[in-house]
C-alpha cells in the first residue's frame, strides 16, 4: 500500500474515534479542530519524530491511531475511565508536533519546535481553541479544560522525558502508558527493519538513552508456531 492510501485508511480510523465522542463540549472542541481543512492536512501528514519512531509522512497520524487503540483496550479492562476525555486527550496529545516539525526533502525542527517543543505548543493551541469556543458564545468548562490540558502536558510521563507535569489523573496515566508503548514498540520494529537491511547477522545494536550506551537486539523474525 502506498503512503497516500495508508494515510487515507488511517484517517478513516480516526473519524471512527471522533464519532465516538459524546460529551458536547469535547465534541465542539474537536469539531473546531477538524473542520479546518489546513489542520486536517497537517494532522494527516506530519511526522512524529526526526529519527526515533514514526519518522515519516503520516507518522504522527499512525502513532495517534496506535495510542487510541491502546487507550480503548485499556479502558475496556479497567473501570471508572472517562472515555470521552481519554479519547479526546489521545487524539490531541501530539498536536504540537504539527508545528514542531518541518518536512520536505528532510524532517527537521522548526524554530518554535526548538524554542518551545510540541508539548507546550499543544497546550497553547488547546487553550486558544477553548477561548475561541467561549468567544463564539459556546461553553467550555474550566475544570474540563484543565483535565484535558493535563493529559497533553503529562503524556511523556517524566520530567526527564520532557513532561512539564507528571500524570495525576487516570486518563493522563493511560495516555502516557499508551504513548510510551506505541512509540517504543515502533522504535524497536524500525530498528530491526533497518538492521536487517544492512546486515545478514541475527544480532544488531540500538542506542539505549537510559543506559547511555548501545545494547543488543535480536534481528531474526520469530517463527510463528501453529496451534494444535
Amino acid at each position: 500500500m502506498d503512503r497516500y492510501s495508508r494515510i487515507q485508511e488511517l484517517y478513516k480510523d480516526l473519524q471512527q474515534y471522533l464519532s465516538m465522542i459524546r460529551h458536547p463540549q469535547l465534541k465542539a472542541l474537536l469539531d473546531l479542530f477538524f473542520k479546518d481543512n489546513e489542520f486536517v492536512h497537517e494532522y494527516c501528514y506530519a511526522p512524529s519524530a526526526i529519527t526515533h519512531h514514526h519518522n515519516y509522512l503520516g507518522g504522527n497520524l499512525e502513532h495517534t491511531i496506535g495510542v487510541l487503540r491502546l487507550c480503548s483496550s485499556i479502558a475496556e479492562y479497567y473501570h471508572n475511565v472517562n472515555m470521552d476525555l481519554l479519547l479526546t486527550g489521545a487524539i490531541l496529545h501530539d498536536i504540537g508536533k504539527l508545528k514542531e516539525y518541518g518536512y520536505g526533502a528532510a524532517i527537521d525542527k522548526t524554530d518554535i519546535g526548538n524554542f518551545i517543543g510540541h508539548i507546550v505548543i499543544g497546550d497553547r493551541w488547546l487553550r486558544r481553541m477553548t477561548e475561541t469556543l467561549r468567544s463564539s458564545g459556546k461553553a467550555f468548562d474550566e475544570d474540563l479544560e484543565h483535565h484535558l490540558a493535563h493529559i497533553l502536558l503529562s503524556h511523556h510521563g517524566k520530567y526527564e522525558w520532557g513532561s512539564p507535569r507528571m500524570p495525576k489523573t487516570l486518563e493522563a496515566s493511560i495516555v502516557h502508558q499508551a504513548d510510551f508503548m506505541d512509540s517504543q514498540v515502533k522504535f524497536f520494529m524500525q530498528t530491526i527493519e533497518t538492521n536487517q537491511q544492512a546486515s545478514d547477522d541475527h544480532w544488531g545494536f540500538v542506542y539505549d538513552s537510559d543506559l547511555g550506551r548501545r545494547r543488543l537486539v535480536y534481528l531474526k523474525p520469530s517463527e510463528q508456531k501453529q496451534g494444535r
